[in-house]
């Protein structure tokens, strides 16, 4: 997905990709906690429900 792209457009679309994932896994921490299994969660997504819009 990035193997023809350069500087900025580079950087761009590393950025949305890790958003992405972050998403997922995200969404999978959550999915796990709901389900009773909290030390999954968090190894998936070690701050979650914690996120910072900084990046």
């Amino acid at each position: 997905m990035t193997y023809d792209l350069y500087g900025h457009d580079l950087q761009d679309k590393e950025a949305e990709l890790m958003d992405l994932v972050r998403a997922v896994q995200r969404d999978a921490a959550q999915k796990l906690s709901e389900a009773g299994h909290e030390e999954a969660a968090r190894l998936i997504f070690p701050y979650y429900p914690e996120e910072t819009d900084s990046e």
